[in-house]
């Protein structure tokens, strides 16, 4: 809706410039017909010239660089995105406006369809009579003469000596095609309603079609007072249409003046020439500027000087205020970086002024900021420690006696075995048999019912779930010294299908072992596995535990896992590190 109302504005400046021209220079000049051709090209240029567009050249030495833009700092384990908030209310000004402009638009169009409308009913019921070559509509309706189109309307009242005087005039109007003007002036005055300089021009319109007409009537007449005399006659008239030439419109002194046979040199007739360094100058006012920035081949650097404004230095600290050696300084969304030397200590080129530079190392909170270049800069990179989910179990009462669930679990029919299951394996009857009980953490027992709700059809017969020891650590030692592993990096691993479906994998995976519910153990269990970047979940470890069954079980869970995808960084899959917590809760 703007780009409407701009073009109307444009539009309406046009249609000014060509009116003043005209008010100022030739609108009592006695070359009729090119002022004619004058106006009709106000109002094409109204139309079409705010469609063409100029533009200019801005040689720039550099590029800008923001001044009240803040950075942007990282406050979780997700890089934080600006976002710029609109108000929670504004006034819709252009609504408004279209809302004005389309009921003015509609109510004088409605005019001229109406005004002719009436018209082309009197035709239809009138005789019309062909004299002169021209169509002649006698009607009482109207007073005064007027042309429409190739109809001339007279009054049947008026005497046969000035009905011929009236007809000579009307016919240069038909002859000379002033219908074209009058539809194209009341086209600009349809979405220029507002504009009083449409109104007026119109007039000019009008005013010079009788000069025209006049001038050529005169010429054909056989008594030119007798012409003249006639329009006195009509000198009280009034406009009947807009899309109509009147016979007595504009009856003054000054059309009487106007008929006077004068000629014009052409040194007057160069004043017209007066629009052209008024179109240049609109033109250059509405072009638009074309920044273009200059090669660094072209700009003149003092030999003296080694600073790029294209390079960006500073130190990286970490939370303590200690240099931090090896964090990560990159261009956002490139491969272009570098990492920090044992002084904290960076230095990178070739960084664009509009860019965002991301410092991240492993174990610390991700900063993103802009690039300052006539300063050092100085980032701190803080310690995090956040959980990727949290996810709860709820375990519902307790067995008083593991053999008592296990006898009643196994009891079956028809000496069909149940479904045994080591560590998330199935396996036999005489595998169970052969295991080391001192090996086993916990077991867990499922009747026939729940069994079949979990394991389907599989678990037809009940089934009893075996969870062996294993050696818990706190922390990754096992991984490869020499491998990089992140905490937060620019793209984090997702679990395939994103967060729902890791809730819901969990939830269907996960047991509360019968040992910790006997014992009414319950809290919060944190794992730490690294995402490799193959997407493998690898090293699980319990950073925070609470009894062995329930860390146990949360290691189970998580180290059957299906592969994620890797996270990356600067657009390479990296290994991860994450922080899962899982509560167990007792009801």
């Amino acid at each position: 809706m703007e780009s409407i109302i701009g073009y109307i504005l444009k539009s309406s400046l046009w249609l000014s410039c060509f009116a003043s021209i005209y008010f100022l220079f030739l609108r009592n000049e006695r070359y009729f017909f090119l002022n004619r051709l004058y106006l009709i090209s106000g109002i094409l240029a109204a139309f079409i010239f705010p469609f063409i567009n100029f533009s200019y050249k801005v040689l720039l030495t550099s590029l800008p660089v923001p001044n009240s833009l803040p950075p942007i700092n990282s406050e979780s384990s997700q890089i934080t995105e600006a976002v710029i908030i609109d108000q929670a209310f504004h006034f819709n000004w252009t609504a408004y406006l279209a809302i004005i402009f389309t009921t003015g638009f509609a109510i004088f169009l409605f005019r001229i369809l109406k005004q002719s409308y009436s018209l082309y009913k009197i035709i239809k019921r009138s005789e019309v009579v062909v004299k002169q070559e021209i169509k002649i509509v006698e009607s009482e309706e109207f007073k005064t003469h007027f042309s429409f189109f190739t109809y001339v309307f007279v009054n049947p009242l008026v005497s046969g000596t000035s009905t011929t005087e009236i007809l000579k005039h009307e016919k240069e109007h038909i002859r000379q095609m002033h219908w074209i003007d009058l539809i194209l002036s009341e086209l600009i005055i349809l979405f220029q309603w507002f504009n009083p300089t449409a109104w007026i021009y119109g007039r000019f319109i009008r005013q010079n079609h009788e000069y025209l007409a006049d001038t050529k009537a005169i010429q054909h007449s056989e008594n030119p007072a007798l012409y003249k005399a006639t329009l006195i006659n009509y000198l009280f008239g009034g406009e009947v249409i807009r899309l109509a030439n009147s016979f007595n419109y504009s009856l003054n002194k000054k059309r009487f003046a106007m008929m006077t046979n004068k000629k014009t040199s052409t040194l007057r007739k160069s004043k017209i020439l007066l629009i052209v360094p008024v179109v240049m100058f609109v033109f250059y006012a509405f072009a638009q500027p074309e920044h273009v920035f200059a090669d660094s081949e072209s700009i003149v650097v003092n030999e003296n000087t080694d600073q790029s404004t294209n390079t960006i230095s500073g130190i990286v600290y970490r939370e303590d205020g200690t240099p931090l050696h090896g964090a990560s300084v990159i261009i956002r969304g490139t491969s272009n970086g570098t990492v920090s030397n044992k002084d904290g200590v960076f230095n990178l080129s070739d960084v664009p002024t509009e860019s965002q530079i991301v410092f991240s190392f492993v174990g610390l909170k991700s900063v993103i900021t802009r690039p300052e270049f006539t300063e050092t800069m100085k980032v701190v990179l803080i310690n995090i420690n956040e959980p990727l989910e949290n996810i709860v179990v709820v375990g519902y009462g307790h067995k008083s006696e593991l053999d008592t669930a296990i006898k009643t679990t196994v009891h079956h029919k028809n000496d069909n075995e149940p479904l045994y299951i080591l560590d998330g394996q199935v396996i036999s009857k005489s595998e169970f048999n052969k295991l080391n009980h001192d090996n086993i953490e916990h077991i867990s027992v499922y009747k026939i019912d729940e069994a079949i709700k979990i394991y389907g059809e599989k678990g037809q017969y009940g089934v009893i779930e075996i969870t062996t020891k294993k050696t818990v650590t706190t922390d990754l030692e096992n991984e490869d010294n020499s491998k990089e592993i992140f905490i937060v990096v620019e793209q984090m691993p997702e679990f395939l299908g994103g967060k729902d479906a890791l809730m819901r994998f969990i939830a269907t995976s996960i047991r509360y072992p019968i040992s910790a519910q006997e014992k009414n153990m319950q809290g919060q269990v944190l794992v730490q596995f690294i995402v490799q970047k193959t997407g493998q979940i690898t090293n699980a470890t319990i950073l925070k535990g609470v009894d062995p069954s329930l860390d146990s079980e949360a290691l189970r869970v998580v180290q059957s896992m299906p592969e994620w995808n890797p996270g990356k960084q600067r657009n390479i899959p990296v290994d991860v590190a994450y922080t899962l917590s899982i509560d167990f809760i007792l009801q």
